[in-house]
């Protein structure tokens, strides 16, 4: 069983160590790249819309600065860090989608 487990997380690890994943900024006020903002130590999330990769576009998500990589998280899902809950919705006002933080 320790084998299998050992295994599996070094295929992760390989896998994740891919040089076309979008990095992460390496600290608060580094470089942000389709729209991140800082929320809490260490990690983004924001609620963005994509197009080909870009920041524009039709496709929302909350995007997670994890483990060094970005990982997309799609509109109207919530996610749940260190026992917050946040969850990428519609804007009202604008039309855009906000990141909101579930109470």
């Amino acid at each position: 069983m320790r084998a299998l487990v050992l295994t599996l997380i070094v295929i992760f690890a390989c896998n994740c160590d891919d040089d076309e994943s979008p990095k992460c900024p390496t600290r608060k006020g580094g470089r942000m790249d389709l729209g991140q903002r800082w929320i809490d130590e260490g990690f983004v999330r924001e609620c963005v819309t994509f197009e080909n990769g870009t920041s524009i576009g039709v496709r929302s998500a909350i995007v997670a600065c994890l483990s060094n990589y970005y990982q997309e998280i799609p509109v109207d899902t919530e996610m749940t860090f260190r026992g917050k809950t946040y969850k990428c919705d519609k804007d009202p006002e604008t039309g855009g989608v906000q990141l909101t933080q579930m109470h």
